[in-house]
């Protein structure tokens, strides 16, 4: 079938040019005949399409949408736009434009942006308009800036690639007056001032759209903008108007900001609960990611290989021959980090290798420590691991290595914590060790299956070499902890890895943590309603456009939830 888009017949072709004149739509033609050898690809941009016409813009331009804000509906043919970017491989982008008063119109911003993201391919950044909130004078400085730095905290907790939209002097004001995070931002130069930051996408004194840089090719290759990022708002069941208010002092969130955000007024939850109905409501900025389920992935017939790398291999690694499934990276060794982290973590990216991670337990007891102050050094090295993976997407588990000396741990609290922080900061939590190790934990813990994903190291030949070409996975000699990967082997050798010795660590999962089970609920990602962009040209009876109808939209997108898409 083909993908052209069909104009309406029963519109005359003259009634649309004339309705794109009487409305100010911008054609930006662009004539200029762009060879390979000039340009950097997608560095030509478009601030507007008309989809209704065969349009020049090429496959290696990109195109910045008003997409309107969750109170303030998109441009007109919105959304026949983006579907024509997408259907035409034309990278797009989203320009926000916000009139956002208070948090819960800014919170709701956000969820517009996912929104939009949940059903339609976004390559290009996401950029908020700051010009509407900083000219709003019924705001101060403290109020303005708290609302751009929600916004860009949360695009960005969302993997969503997020900078500020303005001229010059509104994004120096912003940086300098606001103390606005130095995030990346589409610049409109203007012969008076420049901007005093970073930048990759700028309009002209001509008008013209350029981009230093492929950020499409960033964004893909750093799989931000995607679905599966998203993280989901904590649910919270009340009873009474006294539980709405704990709520609100624990969350730091006005009780205003709860109602609106949850669509509640204060008057029918009084009736609810004098009726004794309960109450659920979202917590917008404390957000959570999909929790953690064994159920949640697909297990498989024939296990995935992979490998594990740390600093122990170093340069050592024929990227072009890592032919794995996945490989789990060294994040730290206690608060160290890997020194090869983040260029294997690249490397990874660059040749689409799914990527796991794990930490080198080196917290133990001291002689008169107390429980308290060992508890804080592990919660350090807890800290170090997440902040030094928080910049890569992390499909596969993030384990905990204890290997040895777990008499010498406050084991429970241990677990307890590595297991909360890490679930609740959106991954997968799990632990590593060696048979006899685990032995021993399962016999502290027998919920320890349950709670984490097991990765457990041995089997009758694990010392011994062997070929890279004859590895296999071993899981009948391995104990029945309901473990989904074990490293079968730490002396492969002929591997395109090897350490000082030349062995390489390889390992096996029956579990494909890069794909949800597509009957998990847990896996799909609840979309808030928002204005819905009309379909239809709207035109009256004289035969030309409402004039100033820059902005059209009826009823509500129905709520739905939409599985992941990889």
């Amino acid at each position: 079938m083909s993908n052209r888009i069909k104009i309406n017949p029963a519109i005359p072709l003259a009634l649309l040019i004339t309705g794109a004149i009487g409305t100010g739509i911008a054609f930006h033609l662009n004539k200029e005949k762009l060879t390979t050898g000039d340009l950097v690809p997608h560095e030509i941009g478009h601030e507007d399409i008309n989809p209704y016409f065969n349009y020049n813009v090429k496959s290696t331009d990109f195109v910045l949408l008003d997409a309107g804000s969750s109170k303030n509906l998109a441009t007109l043919l919105f959304e026949q736009k983006i579907k024509y970017c997408n259907e035409k491989g034309i990278a797009c982008g989203l320009i926000i434009n916000s009139t956002a008063e208070k948090e819960y119109d800014i919170y709701n911003d956000v969820e517009y942006v996912k929104s939009i993201l949940s059903k339609y391919d976004v390559k290009c950044p996401v950029y908020l308009n700051i010009k509407n909130i900083m000219k709003n004078d019924k705001l101060n400085n403290t109020e303005k800036q708290k609302l751009i730095n929600i916004f860009l905290e949360m695009c960005k907790q969302n993997g969503i690639y997020v900078g500020l939209y303005g001229e010059d002097n509104l994004l120096n004001e912003a940086k300098k007056y606001l103390d606005i995070k130095d995030s990346d931002v589409y610049i409109i130069k203007d012969d008076k001032q420049d901007y005093e930051g970073n930048f990759v996408i700028y309009k002209d004194e001509e008008g013209k759209i350029h981009a230093k840089k492929d950020i499409v090719k960033y964004i893909e290759e750093n799989r931000l903008n995607d679905l599966s990022n998203f993280k989901i708002n904590k649910k919270i069941t009340i009873k009474s108007i006294e539980e709405l208010e704990e709520i609100s002092f624990k969350y730091n969130l006005s009780i205003e900001t709860l109602l609106k955000y949850n669509n509640l007024l204060k008057i029918s939850l009084t009736h609810k609960f004098h009726n004794s109905e309960s109450v659920t409501i979202k917590i917008p900025y404390i957000v959570e990611k999909i929790p953690y389920n064994k159920t949640s992935f697909v297990t498989l017939e024939e296990p995935l290989m992979g490998c594990d790398l740390s600093e122990m291999q170093g340069n050592n690694t024929d990227w072009d021959n890592m032919d794995f499934d996945f490989i789990i990276l060294r994040s730290n060794h206690g608060v160290v980090k890997d020194e090869c982290f983040e260029y294997n973590a690249k490397n990874c990216i660059e040749n689409n290798i799914s990527i796991g991670a794990y930490c080198v337990n080196e917290v133990f007891k001291k002689e008169n420590e107390s429980k308290e102050d060992f508890i804080k050094r592990f919660k350090e090295q807890v800290e170090k691991t997440l902040e030094t993976i928080k910049k890569f997407q992390i499909d596969y588990p993030v384990y905990l290595d204890l290997e040895s000396k777990i008499e010498e741990l406050y084991l429970e609290d241990c677990l307890s914590i590595w297991e909360k922080e890490i679930s609740e900061n959106g991954y997968i939590p799990g632990i590593y060790s060696n048979q006899s190790v685990m032995d021993k934990i399962i016999e502290k813990d027998n919920t320890i299956n349950e709670r984490f994903e097991l990765w457990i190291a041995g089997g009758e030949n694990y010392n011994e070499e062997v070929d890279i070409a004859n590895v296999k996975p071993n899981f009948d000699e391995i104990t029945d902890f309901s473990t989904s990967m074990i490293q079968t082997t730490n002396s492969c050798i002929n591997a395109p890895a090897k350490n000082s010795d030349g062995y390489l660590d390889i390992d096996f999962t029956t579990r494909d943590y890069t794909k949800p089970n597509e009957d998990d609920d847990l896996r799909k990602y609840e979309i808030k309603s928002f204005p819905k962009y009309s379909s239809k040209i709207p035109y009256c009876a004289g035969g030309v456009f409402l004039i100033g109808a820059s902005t059209i939209g009826i009823g509500k997108v129905i709520k739905k939830k939409r599985k992941i898409r990889r």
